[in-house]
């Protein structure tokens, strides 16, 4: 059964507001907070060696991106530090 989302949750979640980041989970709207400057260099440190391999690989291209939102279901929207996608896989 299909969940349907406040247009007010959803403002919030993809809001360009940088001081404040969101996940919706299981219907609820919750705070995801900032990331401490260690945290934030293991992610770049991360990120780099992910895009070193993944440039290795050669049958099918894919993107290391930061921070991104990434759509479970209707109701649960998480944001990784890190993640590896598929470009074919990535929305325009």
């Amino acid at each position: 059964m299909a969940t349907t989302v406040a247009p007010q949750i959803l403002e919030r979640l993809f809001g360009n507001d940088t001081s404040e980041r969101f996940e919706l989970i299981d219907g609820e709207l919750r705070a995801k907070p900032m990331v401490s400057i260690f945290h934030s260099m293991m992610m770049i440190w991360l990120g780099r060696l992910l895009s070193e391999q993944t440039e290795k690989l050669t049958d099918q291209e894919l993107w290391v991106l930061g921070d991104p939102l990434a759509k479970i279901r209707e109701d649960h929207w998480l944001r990784p530090d890190i993640a590896v996608i598929r470009a074919e896989d990535a929305e325009a």
